[in-house]
């Protein structure tokens, strides 16, 4: 069997899902502004209400507008909406008082300015672009630090372990402990972190990163085990991203806070195990990804995560990712070739992975990804129609991609230590209740992990023990 070789392997993982729930419908009375353009002064959104006071309610079904009003519906019909009592209830007024209008496409201003929508128009539509319906937050006094803690506790717990024998602890996170909305800083308190877990290692790494965080911190462990430089990880991603929102913007609706763990561990194996492949990707000068001041302009303090050109980070992950994907599979097919765990000619299909635990930014994003993907390794055959092949490739994403976004939002690097801590565990709560139960992190099989964003992809192979507990 040839000799042993020491790998990276999870023994444990955890995670910290806060209680509060923000569902999209609490945004409905924010103002959006745009980043500069001078729609409706600069907004580009309005709470609107109706002659009566009550709140103008919008949906957008399949490209088509739908108002309601209390809860039902708005008809429009001779230049004026009309509730179910057919009662005249426009014109509408913004929340400064200006009367709006509509002309069954557009609506208008009485002073004179046009592109101002009803706030609910852009809830609707972040909602159908990013498939989020809900997202966490902590509690007030809460910090990042706070929910590390807890996810550090269960990942150990997990792993059966006693924190005296971790040999490090890393901590990786985008902006630290933020204490109030629009706080501008990245220090996170290692220090309690490690005390209050009960670490008796002083080695602790404070690892700032954005959405590819946990992996990388995962591959900085997986090189410091393979140099023989320790034994026992606790690895970290942390973030409440909810205090960096700037309630005028409308991807502030994106992020949601919380925390996920996982204890490595040096194993001495025969056969490949745990990471067995990665690769990155990082473009510097990018810049689409940054903290700046609020989109609206009189509200003059605070620090707030600014997404530049949104499409061109959905063209950058559709573009950049599959090529970091496709080379940490190439290293994993080295190293399978190698132990005669693959032909010399081999290669690794989509098939051979169990599942793909993707970074929890935007549903389609990860849809698209996973599309392109497809197409890589199983191209269309000229004999199947288009629509069967699109079918098909729908039922395996189904099948392989689990998902949280859509209750959890956007949490950076802790999107992916969060979902892969509860696929690990295989017993939390949320794995019935959020249909993750049939993608539960099962032994035999190899997990791709992959992860774009901030101009920055990280891949990993993973190949799960016949131990795993």
């Amino acid at each position: 069997m040839g000799e042993t070789r020491t790998y990276s392997v999870i023994t444990g993982a955890g995670v910290h899902i806060p209680d509060v729930v923000v569902p999209n419908s609490d945004f409905l009375d924010n103002e959006f502004f745009d980043r500069g353009g001078n729609r409706g002064g600069n907004r580009i959104s309005s709470p609107f209400q109706d002659r009566y006071g009550s709140r103008l309610g919008y949906s957008l079904v399949e490209g088509q507008h739908h108002f309601f009003s209390n809860g039902k519906p708005l008809m429009f019909r001779d230049g004026n909406f009309y509730n179910h009592r057919d009662e005249v209830v426009s014109p509408f007024l913004d929340n400064r008082g200006v009367e709006i209008g509509f002309d069954g496409k557009d609506f208008w201003t009485k002073d004179g300015k046009k592109g101002l929508l009803p706030t609910g128009y852009f809830v609707a539509k972040l909602e159908e672009i990013s498939g989020i319906r809900e997202r966490r937050y902590v509690p007030d006094g809460v910090v990042a630090s706070d929910i590390a803690i807890l996810a550090g506790k269960s990942a150990m717990n997990s792993a059966g372990i006693r924190p005296e024998s971790i040999d490090e602890v890393v901590v990786t996170h985008y902006r630290g402990d933020i204490r109030y909305l629009g706080q501008d800083t990245d220090v996170i308190d290692v220090k309690k972190i490690k005390e209050q877990l009960g670490v008796a290692s002083s080695v602790m790494t404070d690892f700032p990163r954005g959405c590819t965080g946990w992996l990388d911190a995962l591959i900085y462990v997986d090189k410091k085990i393979k140099m023989g430089k320790g034994h026992k990880y606790l690895v970290i991603a942390t973030d409440t991203l909810q205090r960096v929102l700037d309630p005028h913007d409308v991807d502030s609706m994106l992020f949601g806070s919380t925390s996920g763990a996982a204890v490595v561990e040096a194993r001495e194996s025969f056969t490949p195990i745990g990471i067995i492949g990665y690769a990155t990707h990082e473009d510097k000068n990018k810049g689409l990804i940054c903290m700046g001041p609020s989109n609206n302009p009189e509200r003059k303090e605070g620090s707030y995560i600014k997404m530049n050109m949104g499409k061109n980070v959905h063209e950058y992950v559709i573009n950049n990712c599959p090529g970091v994907i496709q080379q940490s599979i190439e290293a994993a097919e080295t190293l399978l070739k190698e132990h005669e765990l693959l032909s010399i000619d081999g290669k690794l299909t989509l098939e051979d992975f169990r599942g793909i635990v993707m970074h929890q930014a935007n549903g389609k994003i990860n849809e698209h990804l996973f599309e392109k993907l497809s197409l890589m390794y199983h191209p269309k055959p000229d004999s199947v129609p288009r629509k069967a092949y699109r079918l098909m490739i729908n039922q395996a994403k189904q099948a392989m991609v689990p998902m949280t976004i859509e209750w959890i939002g956007n949490s950076s690097g802790a999107a992916v230590a969060t979902l892969f801590g509860l696929l690990f565990g295989g017993d939390h709560e949320f794995l019935k209740q959020k249909n993750l139960y049939d993608h539960r992190i099962r032994p035999g099989k190899y997990l791709l992990v992959a992860v774009g964003a901030d101009m920055v992809s990280t891949s990993i192979v993973y190949r799960v023990s016949q131990y795993h507990h």
